[in-house]
């Protein structure tokens, strides 16, 4: 029955993507360098993975040849025994089906790899059926019939530190057949060289960068939860980006729930029109999808009071909700996710959970016999323009972040949005991978960093200063100097004129004659001073 549930909900969750266009696209690329021409616009159409690390930004990315590893005949069993890798290769793997993709990327991380691409093992049904008898032949061979999509690459690992991704078997005969010339080629590839490949990530740059987070209060990475998130983090950002909470809604519809089947029982409300998937067993467990569900509802409404503000508050509330509300609060096992907890939440996070509660109410209600809710059928309407696969899944400028939700991912993948970055960035934005384990080595970084150049020197200052005054000093002694040469000539020239009307003067202006006029023209007999002038008898 558990297993017959799960694969209704996983099938419901499918359909809601399958029936949307898709405008939010991924982060990631993968690039065909060399050769040419082989690939449709030189690029491989895949599917990334849920953990791992990546560096994003313009311009970073992982160039690399290409290795393939297949499996041995009569083995499903991890590839092992490999000697190291030379740098700058990617490890493809094909054929090990029963080996986890986690194990794969442990494995391939562990010989040297930049990179992982791991080969569907079914083939695609739009290839099936479109890339000729031969390849059709190939997929038969497999016994494993065909599948609509790529399989997600799912799994949960703080040990792996290299991208992985998941390509078709199409492409990857492609790759195979580049790389290796075999007698017969089930695609009829012609390549003039060896593949090589570039996977880069990509996310647009804006002066105010806009980032959606696709959670749950149950499904919620650890690190939005921390201290230090809402404490350190939180107010560098705030002002320069905006952020809207997104939470995943299952369609009770979609589901079939409106008939009361065996698979929701108390995991909907509104009539059975919004669900959550229960996490410890339908009607069994000490948790109820239906509860969570109706969380997801009151944070998002007590986002609203925030919502043109510092999200200080609204992050701890959403802190205190996973601490006080969820199975790790072993005194309350009987208040998971409940009214009363919720309010206890709002008070210490300076929230008003009147507010809240009213929000709930005018946007259609949560209750079981409640009709439809406008906030939810927001968030219906909002996911068909995506395609969320695990959660929480980070939307950053329109690109979603589809790898691990470390403190190194989460932040490396806002800094690289930003045209100014945050002062924060340079601790996130190097190489250094146990940032996603210790978040300690933020704190240290962000405590030492050298902050940017916004301001002057106490040298530099000093420096300015003195070319100032002594600029202003040198004017006044030269604007000094003047005034006196001025003035002397002035009083020379009144002199002249004074002593021309009682002595005979030559035609320069000076006194003829035997009479010594030194004293007017600043001459060896005074040492350049004036003189006191003296009646003439």
């Amino acid at each position: 029955m558990v297993a017959r549930c799960i694969a209704v909900w996983a099938a419901a969750s499918l359909l809601c993507l399958g029936n949307a266009s898709t405008t939010t696209t991924s982060a990631s690329k993968l690039t065909v360098l060399k050769p040419k021409g082989v690939f449709e616009n030189d690029a491989i159409s895949h599917s990334s993975s849920l953990f791992g690390d990546s560096n994003f930004g313009p311009g970073n990315g992982v160039t690399a040849t290409v290795k393939v590893v297949k499996r041995e005949p009569n083995s499903n069993h991890c590839p092992a025994d490999m000697s190291a890798l030379d740098s700058g290769v990617v490890l493809l793997l094909s054929g090990f089906d029963s080996c986890t993709f986690v194990n794969m990327a442990i494995h391939a991380q562990g010989v040297g790899a930049v990179g992982l691409i791991v080969v569907q093992d079914k083939c695609l049904k739009t290839n099936y059926e479109t890339k000729g008898d031969e390849f059709k032949k190939y997929c038969d061979s497999l016994n494993g019939g065909t599948v609509d999509a790529l399989s997600y690459m799912g799994g949960v690992s703080n040990a792996v530190h290299i991208p992985a991704m998941i390509i078709s078997r199409y492409d990857a005969l492609k790759i195979q057949e580049c790389n290796e010339t075999p007698e017969k080629k089930i695609t009829g590839v012609t390549c003039d060289s060896s593949v090589l490949l570039m996977m880069r990530w990509n996310i647009p740059q804006e002066t105010k960068v806009d980032w959606e987070l696709w959670s749950s209060a149950l499904l919620n990475a650890d690190i939005f939860t921390k201290r230090y998130w809402w404490e350190t983090i939180i107010p560098e950002i705030d002002a320069v980006t905006t952020f809207t909470p997104r939470f995943f809604v299952w369609d009770g519809k979609k589901l079939g729930c409106s008939e009361k089947k065996d698979h929701c029982q108390d995991a909907c409300h509104n009539k059975n029109r919004y669900c959550h998937y229960d996490p410890d067993g339908l009607g069994k467990g000490r948790i109820s999808g239906q509860s969570i569900s109706q969380e997801n509802m009151r944070q998002s409404c007590a986002y609203q009071q925030v919502a043109e503000g510092s999200t200080v508050s609204w992050w701890k509330y959403v802190a205190c909700v996973a601490d006080k509300c969820t199975e790790k609060n072993k005194e309350k096992q009987a208040d998971f996710y409940s009214e009363a907890c919720s309010k206890e939440c709002h008070g210490q996070a300076d929230l008003d959970f009147s507010k809240t509660m009213e929000c709930v109410k005018v946007n259609g209600g949560y209750g079981e016999d409640s009709g439809v809710n406008t906030l939810w059928e927001a968030e219906l309407e909002a996911r068909k323009g995506t395609k969320i696969e695990r959660l929480p899944t980070l939307v950053v400028n329109g690109k979603m972040v589809d790898f691990g939700t470390s403190l190194k991912n989460v932040l490396g993948a806002l800094c690289s949005a930003f045209k100014d970055p945050p002062s924060f960035c340079p601790c996130v934005q190097g190489n250094d991978v146990n940032l996603a384990q210790d978040s300690s080595l933020l704190d240290t970084c962000m405590k030492n960093i050298k902050q940017p150049d916004t301001g002057i020197g106490y040298f530099t200052l000093f420096l300015i200063l003195s070319l100032v005054v002594g600029s202003l000093v040198a004017g006044f002694l030269f604007i000094r100097r003047k005034e006196r040469r001025q003035m002397r000539s002035e009083f020379h020239e009144d002199m002249r004129n004074i002593m021309g009307e009682y002595m005979r003067m030559d035609g320069d202006g000076n006194i003829a004659g035997d009479v010594d006029g030194s004293f007017l023209n600043g001459g060896e007999g005074t040492n350049g001073q004036y003189q006191h002038v003296v009646e003439l008898k």
